[in-house]
């Protein structure tokens, strides 16, 4: 089931088009990942996705046109998290991930406190609830977000590098749980900078470059060696995962060695 949909969808800021045209399905219970050099217009894409930004073309959430969506239901319906989010007051990490309720009321019914102690409970924050958001770790910040992100129960989730300031056994744990969520019938759209990540966590692999898609597909067919070098300047190593070889680092070209990709 499609949940989001865009059609000839294009940002542009003055004359310079950074995005698009292109389409794009986002589909229930499926993981989709955005990779793509600096640049390329991953987070555009997922701002114009979210209506948070002008943009051309033609979106429909629920199989209804996005601008019929007044604010709250397109905030009921559409998880958005940005790269590295801020938070301006001393909330308490409960305070904070209670505000993903906002959509549904005011967070006090008890639907709201279920789900907000899930989230809590998911992410690993109970021992850190009563603290000071302010206080937190790069790490434990970002966890506090994603556990706001999660409590909104929403049918789209749009999630830019949702692994970073992550130490390595929370990044396994974070993707892992957002595909869990998109298991459970929501549909996800996840920005990764990590291609290793990006290829054993999602169902499908979206490549942008330059603010066009080079290629959609399963991980494997699409990182293929040609793509990393054109795209990326890189070579990949692979070696057997999950029962299959499978993309587990990444390195320079010959000759390239010592040379930012």
């Amino acid at each position: 089931m499609t949940l989001l949909a865009a059609r000839d969808l294009g940002v542009a800021y003055d004359t310079r088009q950074v995005l698009g045209p292109l389409d794009l399905s986002l589909e229930a219970g499926r993981v989709l990942g955005v990779v793509g050099p600096n640049g390329a217009g991953k987070s555009t894409l997922l701002r114009a996705l979210a209506g948070l930004v002008p943009c051309a073309g033609h979106c429909t959430l629920l199989d209804a046109p996005l601008a019929r969506h007044d604010d709250r239901a397109r905030a009921r319906a559409i998880g958005y998290l940005p790269q590295m989010p801020q938070v301006a007051w001393p909330l308490t990490v409960r305070e904070l991930v209670a505000l993903g309720r906002l959509p549904h009321g005011d967070g006090r019914t008890p639907a709201d406190r279920s789900a907000i102690d899930a989230a809590i409970d998911a992410l690993g924050l109970g021992p850190i609830a009563a603290r000071n958001v302010l206080t937190l770790s790069g790490g434990e910040r970002m966890r506090a977000h994603l556990a706001r992100l999660a409590a909104g129960s929403h049918r789209v989730l749009l999630v830019d590098e949702p692994t970073v300031s992550l130490d390595p056994g929370y990044q396994l744990e974070v993707l892992g749980y957002l595909r869990r969520l998109a298991r459970d019938g929501a549909a996800a759209l996840l920005v990764l900078h990590d291609l290793p990540l990006a290829a054993r966590y999602c169902d499908e692999l979206l490549v942008l470059e330059a603010g066009r898609i080079v290629r959609r597909g399963a991980p494997a067919a699409t990182l293929d060696d040609a793509l990393l070098a054109s795209v990326f300047g890189v070579r990949g190593i692979r070696a057997p995962l999950d029962g299959m070889t499978g993309l587990v680092g990444i390195s320079s070209l010959p000759g390239t060695e010592g040379h930012p990709a």
